[in-house]
């Protein structure tokens, strides 16, 4: 019989993100500690939480020094939005990611199968007690 699976049993594959023998990876917008990859680039907590609410709220900003503030540090991350959302989407982080109205849809289609699953549990759950009253009354009379 031929070997169709290739592999070695010893240590997991690690990604090197999460590698603490590898060091923090850098936020592609600030140069923070990166903790993984959010709206596809590898980035900071504080920069992928800055790049959702831009995209929820919509928001437009402007820069005051035409697009030459240096947002590349953590310490200067806060001082330009226009900059940071800039390096953001240059970073490779992709506003396609984060679609209010799929989340809403799921979260109610969630919702809906879950409540449709109980109502059915509780019809069959009834049915079943009812026919189990018939047969045991059936039961009672044939005595």
């Amino acid at each position: 019989m031929a070997n169709y699976f290739s592999f070695t049993i010893g240590e997991p594959y690690i990604p090197s993100y999460m590698d603490p023998l590898a060091g923090p990876e850098p936020c592609v917008v600030c140069g923070d500690n990166a903790t993984g990859f959010h709206y596809r680039a590898m980035t900071c907590e504080g920069c992928k939480g800055f790049f959702r609410r831009s995209v929820q709220k919509k928001l437009v900003y402007t820069c005051k020094f035409q697009g030459h503030c240096s947002v590349s540090d953590k310490q200067n991350r806060n001082s330009c939005q226009k900059c940071r959302f800039d390096r953001c989407i240059s970073g490779g982080m992709a506003k396609d990611h984060l679609s209010i109205s799929s989340h809403l849809q799921l979260i109610v289609c969630n919702y809906y199968s879950y409540s449709i699953g109980q109502l059915l549990f509780f019809i069959s759950l009834n049915l079943f007690s009812y026919f189990m009253r018939l047969q045991y009354e059936n039961q009672a009379c044939f005595i």
